[in-house]
């Protein structure tokens, strides 16, 4: 299987005319990629019929942007099927079955809150959908935005 992850930071004005959006179709193209996550978007008006064409795929799940906040695309070709099981702003949670190889795993699409105020409700739904699919491998793609420790600044006296 071949997974694209990116915080595309916008994708632009409009999604035929983005160099963004120009580079992620040729990569998800030239890859062969089979799912492909992009968030923070930007995009609170692109829908999955202007998205499939533009990219080629089977399939898409979007979930718009809070204004000018967020935003995340799920995107497939028909080399497999997904059901979505839950989405927010911050996650999209799917069960992907790559249908060559009947191979089914747990999706977890995540844009992290970047201001970490939302953190615990995020990885509270993560937990839950991993504890739903036990015994299935997980695949998690997207911009975490996770602190993974805390670092106490430390405090220098000068003489």
């Amino acid at each position: 299987m071949k997974f694209i992850g990116w915080n595309c930071q916008g994708m632009g004005r409009n999604i035929g005319s983005s160099h963004k959006m120009e580079h992620l179709s040729r990569l998800m193209n030239s890859t062969g990629a089979q799912i492909s996550v992009i968030s923070e978007t930007r995009s609170f008006r692109c829908n999955s019929s202007q998205i499939n064409p533009c990219f080629n795929t089977a399939g898409s799940f979007v979930v718009p942007s809070n204004g000018l906040l967020g935003g995340l695309w799920l995107l497939w070709s028909d080399e497999v099927q997904i059901s979505i099981k839950f989405s927010n702003n911050y996650v999209i949670l799917a069960v992907v079955v790559h249908i060559a190889t009947n191979t089914e795993f747990a999706l977890a699409c995540v844009y992290g809150d970047p201001h970490h105020h939302l953190t615990k409700m995020i990885w509270d739904h993560v937990s839950t959908f991993v504890f739903n699919n036990l015994g299935k491998p997980v695949v998690f793609l997207g911009d975490l935005n996770e602190i993974m420790h805390d670092v106490v600044p430390m405090l220098i006296s000068c003489y």
